[in-house]
């Protein structure tokens, strides 16, 4: 597909809402290996921001999947987004505005702590034709991880 191809764009199409080591609701040592974060921010600013501005792109997810060893989630599960605690995990300001992270961007590794693990959480706002990255690193707790701990 023509948005697999790499061709880069400028890091400004990136606003980052919290430093990359951080973890909504508080700090976290970040266990990422460094290259698995930077191709993953460089796919952001490259693929990811060219199928958001394709308007003729309706599947974003499924196009972004198709040519990435990362795989996009576009929100939270069902029970994960009935329960309001859970979901104020998924919501930050930027520039004085509340905005929804529930899309993110994901590695294939599912075992937090490896150094192949990977979430950021983000909104892409098609206005300022950004894409904010609100959490970077771990996983935000949802209704499975809940059952989890």
């Amino acid at each position: 597909a023509a948005h697999c191809r790499s061709s880069w764009l400028s890091s400004r199409r990136i606003r980052a809402g919290t430093p990359p080591t951080t973890v909504k609701g508080g700090t976290s040592r970040c266990t990422t290996a460094p290259a698995v974060l930077w191709d993953a921010l460089y796919q952001m600013v490259t693929t990811l921001f060219q199928l958001y501005e394709d308007e003729e792109e309706v599947m974003v997810d499924r196009a972004f999947n198709s040519c990435s060893n990362l795989r996009l989630a576009r929100g939270e599960g069902t029970m994960t987004r009935k329960n309001a605690g859970l979901m104020r995990n998924y919501s930050d300001t930027y520039e004085g505005r509340v905005i929804d992270i529930q899309a993110h961007i994901k590695t294939a590794e599912v075992r937090p702590g490896s150094p192949k693990f990977l979430r950021i959480y983000f909104c892409y706002d098609p206005a300022l034709h950004k894409i904010i990255v609100g959490s970077c690193g771990e996983h935000l707790e949802n209704h499975t991880s809940q059952k989890i701990h």
